[in-house]
């Protein structure tokens, strides 16, 4: 993924640096309150390569990581102590953009 993103970005550059300063930002905040590591990598190939409202983006990626937390909630019977993003990543990715 690494490699594709370095074309992309060399192909057609980082986009608005205002977006993208911010996208860094937040993915900082994420870090400090302890979110996983392969988490914030893999937010951060998206956020950079695809120039949209990072903020829209993570209010799908919370919303079905959410609903993963209810659906493994209702299978175990019990609240899980951490969960991975990974799929709510790439599923809140292509939710997002099929709405826009």
């Amino acid at each position: 993924m690494f490699w594709f993103a370095c074309v992309e970005l060399s192909l057609f550059g980082l986009g608005n640096i205002k977006k993208t300063l911010f996208s860094v930002l937040l993915l900082v905040v994420l870090l400090i309150f302890k979110f996983g590591m392969g988490d914030i990598k893999l937010l951060a190939l998206i956020l950079i390569t695809h120039s949209f409202s990072a903020i829209g983006y993570l209010g799908y990626v919370f919303l079905v990581a959410m609903v993963h937390i209810v659906v493994l909630a209702g299978v175990n019977r019990k609240i899980p102590s951490k969960i991975p993003l990974a799929p709510s990543i790439f599923i809140g990715l292509s939710t997002y953009l099929a709405t826009r």
